[in-house]
């Protein structure tokens, strides 16, 4: 502003008064901006100093990207799915020790039973569920048979299982 009070003589009146200030206000920015030293240039694949993470490693976003987000909720609906077939007091001992982190002896007393049972049931619902998981996952999705996934180019299809 002291620039304009400076200059004011040569205001001509062709332009408002508003106007002619504001292109004094851009004129010493934009000179601000060319007298101002560059920064220094680096790069984000340049090899770190030991003990240090490269730049592009700390700008990587820490939060799981959508697909995997999407996993993980897949993941956990079929987690519940595959609980509810467990019977009611292997259900109850995973609940207490995966969802509330108990402890055993904790565990063991809020249900009522010895350590002992609670161990067999907890590793009795474990085997079952991870069995049922992989049975589950071994699923193809896909359902075509394999004569039908060869005429039309398809090798990779996983052909019919027999019914168990």
């Amino acid at each position: 502003m002291l620039s304009a009070f400076k200059h004011i003589t040569s205001f001509n009146g062709r332009a408002k008064m508003s106007t002619w200030l504001a292109a004094i206000v851009i004129n010493a920015v934009r000179m601000q901006t060319r007298r101002r030293r560059r920064g220094r240039m680096l790069s984000l694949d340049s090899s770190p100093d030991e003990g240090r993470q490269a730049r592009s490693e700390l700008l990587v976003d820490p939060c799981p990207s959508p697909e995997e987000t999407l996993e993980q909720l897949e993941l956990y609906a079929l987690a519940v799915k595959l609980t509810r077939v467990l019977a009611p007091s292997q259900r109850a001992v995973l609940r207490l020790r995966q969802q509330n982190d108990f402890s055993l002896r904790n565990a063991a007393k809020k249900l009522g039973v010895p350590e002992g049972t609670l161990k067999a049931q907890l590793a009795g619902g474990r085997a079952k569920l991870t069995e049922r998981f992989h049975e589950v996952i071994a699923r193809p999705k896909i359902r075509v048979p394999v004569s039908a996934a060869r005429r039309a180019g398809c090798q990779s299809i996983l052909p019919i299982r027999a019914a168990r």
